[in-house]
């Protein structure tokens, strides 16, 4: 449905119109359908989604694939490898963000010792010479 969105209404997915859509599962960044032609029959035809994000180009590629081979375990495994890369990345990513800004904080702490322990210099500084 062009959207990452979570939908509240349902809306048209034009690749599987003609299709019945027996299951449907969906989570972090993508969408699995098992879909048949006939109905009550479900068929082995997976259609997933998932979204991949380019570090080089900062871009959101959405991909579409059909697997006639049915619910292999390898397709699942892929598209959680792709799940577990993102996530990988995601936390390396708030884990540097986390440790430059707690190198930030001690800069800042250092230069505020510094800062007092001149002020108290000065200050000791014209003590001495008022007696």
């Amino acid at each position: 449905h062009n959207s990452v969105d979570n939908e509240i209404l349902p809306k048209i997915v034009d690749t599987l119109l003609g299709n019945v859509v027996g299951q449907i599962s969906s989570g972090e960044h993508h969408s699995m359908i098992l879909s048949s032609n006939h109905y009550p029959d479900v068929s082995q035809d997976v259609w997933f989604w998932k979204i991949l994000e380019d570090e080089e180009f900062r871009l959101k590629k959405l991909l579409l694939r059909r697997s006639p081979s049915g619910l292999k375990s390898k397709e699942i495994i892929q598209v959680e490898m792709a799940r577990e890369k993102i996530r990988q990345k995601h936390e390396e990513k708030l884990a540097a963000s986390q440790a430059d800004e707690a190198n930030m904080i001690v800069d800042r702490l250092s230069i505020i010792k510094n800062r007092d322990a001149i002020a108290l210099e000065v200050q000791d500084g014209i003590e001495d010479r008022i007696q």
